[in-house]
């Protein structure tokens, strides 16, 4: 699997692995993007938007990595959209909205769905689903 499909292909199946592989290179990306954007763009006052473009975007590979993950372990790939709508509703919030309080229930939401993640797809050895599209006849 090359890493355009790890990312941006939300069919097929991903393993264990692969699944590590796809989040932690997201993780490090924002992380990276965060870093840039405000060493050179936080003093021009388009910090805020290219980091609010920057985590938007973020989220389709993270989809496609999750919906990729869940189908592997027997899940509905429909799964992965709670850890993308979650993370979207809590930035939308968070710059337009303002209200602590609400963005301290999606924060622990997250953090809910953060760990499930981890756990359900990286931690939990599930039985291997046989992939029948693939399988030679």
């Amino acid at each position: 699997m090359t890493l355009v499909q790890l990312l941006f292909d939300d069919e097929g199946m991903i393993t264990r692995r692969q699944w590590w592989l796809g989040t932690i290179m997201l993780v490090v990306f924002q992380f990276l993007a965060e870093y840039l954007a405000s060493r050179q763009l936080l003093s021009s006052g388009l910090y805020r938007p290219v980091m609010l473009f920057v985590s938007i975007a973020v989220l389709i590979p993270y989809y496609s990595v999750n919906a990729k993950r869940f189908r592997a372990i027997g899940s509905r790939p429909e799964l992965a959209l709670i850890g993308g709508i979650l993370p979207l509703i809590a930035v939308l919030s968070d710059t337009f909205l303002g209200f602590k309080s609400f963005d301290l229930v999606l924060g622990l939401l997250i953090l809910a769905v953060i760990l499930w993640y981890v756990l359900d797809l990286g931690v939990i050895a599930h039985e291997a689903i046989v992939d029948v599209s693939r399988r030679q006849v």
